[in-house]
Parts: structure tokens; C-alpha cells; sequence
């Protein structure tokens, strides 16, 4: 007898229809809600830039240690939803309980792994990237709490992967609105110390951080186990964990290269850029977390190809695969061109938003001005 209905995750079904429309439909809400996530970055930068030229250039050094793991979840993600959309086009249910259940132990161990190897190298990492004695304190008291966070920004990431799997994204998009604004709110009252909250900048903005993101965990965990119904945490499902972990981790670790390659080699960028000064390396974080922003659309696209192929995958339709991959490619390549016209010619006036040294608008503007005409060249070629 086959299992209730109230036992089965809601599942869109992404083989049938027209393939721009599936495309559309998934990256609107991933596109909002990418924006959002992205936005915690930007506005701990934003509200930390109000404390000085000393705390932005500490948060030059943050950035990219900051993207590199996140970046990393993002790549288990993708592990996590290319491998259960597969399923979800066969329509194998039992599959799917046993990959997001296996998936939640897994993406538990990683935030682990990373949170011990952080706390351990606060010192030694940001003194090799360039940071002095005068920016130090700030690092160490900002990423003291913020590595702890490091569990609810994994964990809901790969969770998401499960929503997206089955073909839902739109309750991603809202939980990652919902948890951006709490952020946004969240910041100034505790960096600043508003409404009687003790003043605890830098870590006031990590603690921010730490609360919004916990808060995102409880919120997916919720949704997978009572409304999708794909934690389970059975005999039969854990002793199904090495086989799990070898499908998930055989797409997730080389997604998972893929999306730190460009943080790591900021934080390289930002290593040269310390034997210029702080002022360069402040500047050069005001320009990152604007790029980062910008990029949104790529990331919603990659974030939806994954499901779209597996379930795709799963049902043998190939022929739909390689149109998506085209649509993708088509539409990257002009809103690409486009975007860098836009952020070359807005760069002189967004950056005096975040600081008023007139040595760190130059640093940011001449980063943005000459990445985007770089994007402009290849795009053409």
C-alpha cells in the first residue's frame, strides 16, 4: 500500500511545460531571495562603515573568509539538490527522505569542521592576509561569534537545496527576505546600542548575524520535517548514510571548488592590496560587497539549473536540459554586458554611501570602473 498523501513532499513537476517558464518561475523568488542573503554582508558593511575607516578596513579583511564559507554551502547545496531532483523526477520518495535526512547530518559535520579550523585561526589566517595590530582587535571580535554562526548558514542552505529540489522556491525566496530584514533590523540596535541594547559593535553586527540565521534554521527545519516530510530520522534512513554521502559529496565537493574559487582568490586580492594600506583594503571592500550584489542574477540562475536538470535527468529528457543550458547562457552573456555598463557609470555615486574618505571612494571607484569595462571586453570577445 503506497504511503498517505499527507506523508508525501508537495512536488512541482518540472519535466512538462515550457522550459523558460519553469526557469523564470524558480529564479524570481531564488533572484529576491539571493538579493537578501547577499544583503547581510552589504549591511554589516553599511552600519560598520559608521564607526570609522578602521572598522571598514577590518571588515576588507572579513569579507572574504566570510563568502568562502558561504559560498561553500551554496556548493552543498547544489551537491544536495542535483542528487535528490534526480530522485524527485523518478518519483522516488523513499530516495528522497533518506538524502535530506542524510544531508541534514552531513551539512552538520561540515559546519562543525569549519567552526573549530575558524576559531583556531582567527590569528594566524587575517595576519597572513595583512592585517596590523591596529585592525586586529576588531577581526577577532567580530569573528570570535560570527564562526559560530557558521551551523545556521550551512544547514539552511542545504535544507533550501531540498525545497529546490522539489521544485519550490518560493518559500526559500521568503525565508531569506524574512531573515535579511530581521538583519537589517537587528544591526544598528546592536552594533549602536538602540532601545537600551548595550553598544557592542563589531560583535554586535556578528551577533546579528548569529540570531537571524538560528532563527532561518528553526524556520526550514520546521518546513522539511512537517511540510515537505523528508526528515526522517529511522534505522532505515541512517544506515542508508554512506551511500548518501557518496552521491551528494560526488557533485557537492567540486561545486563546492567551484564557488570558493572567487572568494579565495579575494581574500588574495585583498592580501596584495594590504601592503597599499588600509584605506585600499577598506576601499576594496566597499567595492566587493557592491559587486556581490550585482551578481545576484547569476547565482539565482545557478541556483535553479541544478533542480530543473535533475528532475530532467530523472526522466531521460535530455533534449530539456540542453535547451535550459542555452536559454542560461544566452541570457547570462547580455545581462552581463549590460550590468557592467550600469555599475561603471553608478560606482562614483553609491560608494560615498559607505564612506565619506574621499582615498576610499577612489580605491572603490577605480576597482568597480575598471572590473566592469574588463566584463564589457569579454562579454564582446
Amino acid at each position: 500500500m503506497s504511503e498517505p498523501n499527507k506523508n508525501r513532499s508537495p512536488h512541482v513537476d518540472l519535466t512538462t511545460g515550457p522550459v523558460h517558464k519553469h526557469l523564470i518561475r524558480m529564479a524570481m523568488p531564488m533572484l529576491v531571495g539571493i538579493t537578501a542573503s547577499m544583503g547581510f554582508l552589504l549591511a554589516d558593511t553599511y552600519f560598520i562603515a559608521k564607526l570609522g575607516p578602521d572598522e571598514l578596513t577590518a571588515m576588507g579583511f572579513i569579507g572574504p573568509i566570510v563568502m568562502i564559507i558561504v559560498s561553500a554551502s551554496i556548493g552543498l547545496s547544489a551537491g544536495t539538490s542535483s542528487v535528490m531532483a534526480r530522485a524527485s523526477g523518478r518519483g522516488d520518495h523513499n530516495t528522497l527522505v533518506k538524502l535530506a535526512t542524510n544531508s541534514f547530518i552531513i551539512s552538520i559535520i561540515i559546519s562543525l569542521f569549519f567552526t573549530f579550523i575558524g576559531l583556531m585561526t582567527i590569528d594566524p589566517l587575517f595576519t597572513m592576509m595583512g592585517a596590523d595590530e591596529a585592525i586586529m582587535p576588531m577581526i577577532r571580535e567580530y569573528m570570535q561569534v560570527w564562526y559560530w554562526s557558521t551551523l545556521f548558514i550551512i544547514v539552511p542552505m542545504v535544507a533550501m537545496g531540498v525545497m529546490r529540489a522539489l521544485g519550490d522556491t518560493a518559500l526559500q525566496g521568503k525565508l531569506m527576505i524574512i531573515a535579511a530584514l530581521a538583519n537589517v533590523i537587528l544591526d544598528p540596535i546592536m552594533i549602536f546600542g538602540l532601545f537600551g541594547f548595550p553598544r557592542m559593535e563589531m560583535a554586535g553586527a556578528a551577533l546579528a548575524t548569529l540570531i537571524t540565521r538560528a532563527a532561518t534554521f528553526l524556520a526550514v527545519m520546521y518546513f522539511l520535517i512537517y511540510r515537505f516530510h523528508v526528515i526522517r530520522f529511522t534505522n532505515e534512513v541512517l544506515s542508508n548514510f554512506k551511500s548518501s554521502y557518496h552521491k551528494i559529496m560526488h557533485v557537492a565537493i567540486p561545486a563546492m571548488g567551484t564557488n570558493m574559487i572567487i572568494p579565495l582568490a579575494g581574500g588574495i586580492i585583498i592580501a596584495i592590496i594590504a601592503l597599499f594600506g588600509n584605506d585600499a583594503v577598506a576601499g576594496t571592500n566597499v567595492a566587493l560587497r557592491i559587486e556581490s550584489v550585482t551578481v545576484i542574477v547569476f547565482f539565482a540562475l545557478s541556483a535553479v539549473i541544478g533542480p530543473f536538470s535533475g528532475q530532467n535527468q530523472g526522466a531521460q529528457r535530455y533534449d530539456r536540459i540542453e535547451k535550459a543550458l542555452q536559454v542560461c547562457a544566452l541570457f547570462a552573456i547580455i545581462w552581463g554586458g549590460i550590468l557592467a555598463v550600469i555599475i561603471a557609470g553608478l560606482a562614483p555615486y553609491i560608494t560615498p554611501y559607505f564612506s565619506k574618505e574621499l582615498s576610499i571612494q577612489g580605491y572603490s571607484n577605480s576597482y568597480l570602473i575598471s572590473c566592469q569595462f574588463l566584463m564589457v571586453h569579454m562579454v564582446w570577445l
